[in-house]
């Protein structure tokens, strides 16, 4: 066999498998190959060592099709057979060049036509390599695309998951139009698959490895995206250790490219110090311009800047602009914020209703201080039962960690020492009262000393009630 040149990119391409003892048949089909432009890689050594093994290893496992020179020989062969194994387990069309039948070989090709529906067979005392559209379709893709063909494939595919349909049909063409423009090297395409394959790693149903081949070869392609996602890994620690510094340095570059999503990262990063040397100054400018990019994340804030010229100019009317815009997002943080605006009058024109609206949404939201001043406004509307009813929610739904609210505690013992929204319940009230008051709530040391002075709830106790009121020691 002359000395070809093998491809050694990693565009598509298919991995022609025979036996040397073969090499005239194969050559006759390589020359057809070439001849129609078809990518193909081959192993170019007669007894292949460890090392040489790994590469076809390497070869095969990124090739998209397989050619199979089907001879007594091949067929016998280990290296031979253990590329048909691979081919068939990872389910890619086989080419498959008959040189002669006999019951053996047919028997042979009928447990591949079993095994896998994308087999198509050339006899070649029929016809040439070349005659056949099944085999054109086959391997069609390792002749490649155009950038102009590859964009229009994933376009398209992109379109129809855009669209919403649920069509298992549907769903999977989309899925081949995007594939074959990865096929084709298409840097979007790689970063798509890239991110899909990133779900699916959450789910434990791919390698992280895979995930970072598709980055990387984006990136490779001078994809910004797709160096930006790599940053956002390593600073995760997903598929890499946590390295902040490594990660840094690459949601910059992409930063500095006009990424939004990467300059509000990169924001973020110099807002805490995380991986680089902490600059709020400079923090505050790349929100700006993660904002300017469409990153509508940076309005809440910028908004919280804003208001309390933090390395801003203090604008509170813009402020209250951003809190609306990061509202209009279904922020809750925002919801909140405009409320108490609202109540305040600071940066808009006060308003009760609009203060109690934003505290019901963020309340429904689930943040526990929005729970608690919407059933306020609910209280001084005397609507007492809805008013209990939230402080309660207010109180047992607090997230994990956080503090529980004294006031919210003093307010739920009011309801029950008056009998606001549920039964008069003195015990119960002193309960809460009492709890209040160990996490220092004035109000509710008075109303603890209250209670043991008249015994309500409690036994009188004058001791106690000196200790929480100094103004009943001297009586």
């Amino acid at each position: 066999m002359r000395k070809r040149e093998l491809y050694t990119g990693n565009k598509p391409f298919s991995y022609v498998a025979f036996t040397y003892q073969d090499a005239e048949i194969a050559e006759k089909l390589l020359d057809e190959m070439e001849e129609d432009g078809y990518r193909y890689w081959l192993n170019a050594k007669l007894s292949p060592n460890e090392k040489e093994l790994m590469e076809i290893s390497k070869r095969l496992s990124a090739s998209s099709a397989t050619v199979l020179v089907l001879t007594h020989n091949s067929m016998n062969d280990r290296i031979v057979n253990a590329v048909v194994e691979n081919t068939v387990e990872r389910r890619c069309p086989l080419v498959v060049y008959l040189t002669l039948e006999t019951s053996e070989i047919m028997e042979y090709l009928n447990g591949l036509f079993e095994r896998l529906s994308q087999v198509v067979v050339i006899r070649v005392w029929e016809q040439s390599f070349n005659s056949l559209n099944s085999v054109r379709q086959a391997l069609a893709q390792t002749k490649g695309l155009t950038d102009a063909q590859a964009a229009y494939y994933y376009d398209t595919g992109i379109e129809t998951i855009k669209s919403g349909t649920t069509s298992y049909d549907d769903i999977t063409l989309a899925m081949k139009n995007i594939s074959y423009a990865a096929s084709a090297e298409y840097p979007p395409a790689l970063n798509f698959l890239g991110d899909l394959a990133l779900e699916k790693a959450r789910q434990g149903l791919e390698s992280y490895s895979t995930v970072v081949l598709y980055y990387k070869m984006a990136v490779e392609r001078g994809y910004l995206e797709s160096i930006y996602r790599l940053g956002c890994l390593i600073e995760d620690g997903e598929g890499f250790a946590p390295n902040p510094a490594v990660a840094a340095s690459y949601i910059a570059i992409a930063a500095v490219k006009g990424i939004a999503d990467a300059q509000y990262r990169f924001a973020e990063m110099l807002d805490t110090g995380n991986g680089m040397k902490m600059n709020r100054q400079d923090a505050a400018s790349w929100y700006i311009k993660a904002l300017e990019g469409g990153d509508r994340r940076a309005y809440l804030k910028l908004a919280y800047r804003y208001l309390t010229g933090d390395t801003v100019t203090r604008d509170e009317t813009r402020a209250a602009e951003y809190f609306t815009e990061a509202a209009k997002d279904e922020v809750p943080e925002a919801f909140l914020m405009l409320a108490k605006l609202y109540r305040d009058g600071v940066g808009v024109k006060k308003n009760e209703s609009k203060a109690e609206e934003y505290f019901f949404k963020a309340a429904d939201a689930g943040i526990s201080e929005a729970q608690y001043q919407y059933a306020l406004c609910l209280r001084k509307e005397k609507k007492y039962v809805e008013s209990f009813k939230w402080l309660n929610v207010s109180y047992q739904k607090l997230p994990d960690g956080e503090k529980v609210n004294p006031d919210v505690l003093y307010e739920i013992a009011e309801c029950h020492a008056k009998g606001l929204g549920t039964a008069t319940d003195r015990q119960t009230a002193f309960l809460y009262y009492y709890d209040a008051a160990k996490r220092g709530h004035q109000k509710a040391k008075a109303a603890v000393a209250e209670c043991y002075k008249k015994g309500l709830g409690v036994p009188v106790n004058k001791k106690a009630a000196g200790f929480y009121n100094p103004k009943y020691v001297e009586e």
